[in-house]
C-alpha cells in the first residue's frame, strides 16, 4: 500500500520511499555535460514534493514523465530541507499501466468480423512481444455466442502500449488482478 507523504511519520535524506501522485510543472533541463534531465513536483492528497530524475532515469521513463499523469514514483528522498522533500526518482510507472502491468490474466474480446489468418499472425505477434505471467483468454464472437479460449502457453507482460495496440486492432481488453 501506498501512502501519501504526510501519513510517514518521519522522512530522512537516504530513505527509499514509493510515492503515488499526479505529475505538474514539469521541467526538461540540460546538466553541464549535455545530458537531459526533468524536474518535477509529484502531488498526492497531502502536499507535494520535488522530484528528480537524472539523465538515466529520464531516457528510461520519458514516456511516462508528463504533466497530469497519474504517476508511482520510486527512489530515495536526498534532502529534507523543513517541510520541503527532495526526491531522487529511479523507478516511474504510469498509474494506468499500472493495472496491467500487475494483471495476472488478461481478457481480450475480438471485434465482430471475418477473421483471416494475417489478423492472427498481427494479433499474436503484438501479444508475443512481451514475455511475462499474465495469462491470456480470447473472446470470440461466434454465431450470435462468445467463445472463450485460454491461449495456453502464452503469457505476457501487460502495458498500456499492448492494450493500446489491440484497441487499434478492433479488441476490447480488461486486464484482472
Amino acid at each position: 500500500k501506498i501512502r501519501n507523504v504526510a501519513d510517514h511519520e518521519e522522512i530522512r535524506a537516504g530513505d527509499q520511499m514509493t510515492l503515488a501522485g499526479i505529475a505538474t510543472g514539469l521541467q526538461v533541463k540540460y546538466s553541464k555535460k549535455g545530458n537531459r534531465f526533468c524536474i518535477f513536483r509529484l502531488e498526492d492528497q497531502s502536499t507535494g514534493v520535488k522530484c528528480l530524475a537524472w539523465a538515466e532515469a529520464y531516457a528510461k521513463f520519458a514516456e511516462v514523465l508528463k504533466n497530469d499523469e497519474l504517476l508511482i514514483v520510486g527512489g530515495r528522498v536526498e534532502a529534507v530541507d523543513g517541510q520541503e522533500i527532495t526526491f531522487i526518482v529511479n523507478e516511474v510507472t504510469s498509474l494506468g499501466d499500472a493495472e496491467a502491468r500487475n494483471a495476472k490474466s488478461v481478457s481480450i474480446r475480438l471485434p465482430v468480423r471475418e477473421f483471416d489468418d494475417e489478423y492472427f499472425y498481427a494479433l499474436f505477434s503484438a501479444l508475443s512481444k512481451s514475455q511475462g505471467h499474465c495469462e491470456v483468454f480470447l473472446n470470440l464472437p461466434v454465431d450470435g455466442l462468445e467463445l472463450k479460449i485460454h491461449a495456453l502457453p502464452l503469457r505476457i507482460q501487460g502495458s498500456k502500449w499492448l492494450e493500446n495496440d489491440l484497441k487499434q486492432k478492433g479488441c476490447s481488453v480488461s486486464w484482472r488482478l
